[in-house]
């Protein structure tokens, strides 16, 4: 007779023991897609501690419908050393396309990266919480614009001209925009007029001091991020 709570204990326990085991790893990759599992099996092959997380209950993306919901997939000539390093073997329809079916493909990739050790956790949400920036953020556009500067431990300068999602994402943050989109407008916005150099705001853990205020808006910010995040804003000014 089966004992439920053998049973459960048994999978509570295994299951920590691996998820403990990967809060050390040397790559996390988000996202079970096709190309996360195969980055997943060269580095484990190559000897690198590496598990992927997925949200979804399933693993390998869209690959499982392949085309227009007809489960076959096509593959062009440069992407057949990954066929043969996988053991699939496409059917040539054209010179350079090769058709294989996709539940063949998912499962294969999926296989071959668990057993070079790749370890999946499935139905795992990750939540970006950075702690520091590593280096500077340029524009894309202009190189030279640097909009982040790291000026030492969880300290930044920063441009406010910055979008404020992206700023939400990079600091933990969770401003909610109310017709802005940038920092500066969160800014302005919160004070209620053109910021003075010296205002200071915090929220979220995130201090921010203006260093220099123009006309319109401010045009520096200087960035100190605490190690407990508060969830409150704070206010106090010039």
């Amino acid at each position: 007779m089966l004992n439920e709570i053998t049973i459960s204990k048994a999978i509570i326990d295994s299951y920590t023991a691996k998820l403990k085991d990967a809060l050390d790893l040397d790559v996390a990759i988000v996202g079970g897609g096709p190309s996360g599992l195969v980055a997943g099996y060269y580095l484990a092959r190559a000897g690198r501690k590496v598990a992927m997380f997925e949200k979804k209950l399933s693993i390998g993306g869209g690959v499982w419908g392949g085309g227009m919901m007809f489960n076959e997939i096509v593959v062009q000539e440069e992407g057949r050393t990954v066929l043969d390093e996988f053991g699939l073997a496409g059917r040539e329809y054209e010179k350079g396309y090769y058709c294989l079916d996709s539940i063949d493909v998912t499962a294969t990739l999926i296989h071959k990266s668990v057993r070079a050790g790749l370890k999946i956790f499935n139905l795992v949400t990750m939540e970006d919480i950075v702690e520091e920036v590593i280096g500077d953020i340029h524009t894309r556009d202009h190189p030279d614009n640097i909009m982040i500067e790291r000026l030492g431990s969880r300290k930044y300068r920063m441009k406010p001209s910055i979008d404020i999602d992206f700023f939400n994402r990079e600091f933990g943050t969770c401003i909610e925009k109310k017709g802005f989109e940038t920092l500066s407008g969160f800014l302005n916005y919160h004070f209620g007029r053109i910021p003075s150099t010296g205002d200071r705001v915090k929220i979220d853990g995130v201090t921010m001091t203006i260093e220099q205020a123009g006309e319109r808006a401010a045009e520096r910010v200087l960035l100190t991020l605490s190690r407990k995040k508060t969830g409150a804003i704070e206010t106090r000014k010039k």
